[in-house]
């Protein structure tokens, strides 16, 4: 893991000033200051489809050199739907159930991953919120190329259609810019580094 690290921090250092400047910063991924969680450093994105799903990765001060935790938030006004027509549906019975993602990469890489409901949100009376999680963020998120040369700029994650969940979601596509992800999670690991240097003086 150091290996591939010491890879994107050489990379990513040449492409660090290019990342910002556009009108919509959030639509390329930035350092999260507002949702804070102590002992993790943030990175985040929105959805260019659904402006409010968020995508955020956590690099933990315990583990500052593995691959960070993944969330992802998938909104639906589906489960509405299906607690109006049956009084027995209960959103909370999804909570760790397992649904499968095609992803597709602006270098045309197909790949299918799992991440897990980690938690639900029913408090808005249009829609319901699923915040997915994956442990350990994949490598492909970073680059479709072996090398790791060239990074992603645009990802598409879709809800598989085969998936037995699949009807829980009105829109199952979120489409992310992947421009700025991998300075950002440069900039947190070295924060991490930081952060744990200070305890370990003190």
């Amino acid at each position: 893991m150091k290996f591939i690290l010491l890879i994107l921090f050489s990379v990513s250092t040449y492409i660090n000033a290019f990342e910002y400047n556009s009108t919509h910063d959030e639509t390329y991924w930035f350092p999260d200051t507002e949702n804070q969680l102590n002992g993790y450093h943030i990175g985040a994105v929105r959805s260019n489809t659904v402006w409010g799903d968020a995508m955020r990765f956590y690099v933990d001060e315990n583990y500052c050199n593995e691959p960070p935790l993944l969330t992802f938030v998938v909104s639906t006004t589906n489960t509405v739907d299906l607690a109006a027509n049956d009084k027995n549906f209960n959103i909370n019975d999804y909570l760790d159930h397992k649904v499968s993602f095609d992803l597709v990469f602006d270098t045309g890489h197909e790949e299918t991953i799992e991440a897990s409901i980690f938690e639900v949100s029913a408090n808005n009376s249009a829609l319901d919120l699923f915040i997915f999680m994956i442990p350990s963020i994949p490598r492909i998120f970073a680059s479709t190329d072996p090398d790791l040369k060239t990074f992603n700029q645009f990802m598409s994650l879709t809800v598989s259609e085969s998936d037995p969940l699949y009807h829980l979601f009105d829109e199952p596509n979120r489409k992310y810019r992947m421009g700025g992800f991998v300075p950002v999670w440069m900039d947190a690991h070295q924060k991490c580094l930081d952060s744990t240097s200070e305890v370990f003086h003190d």
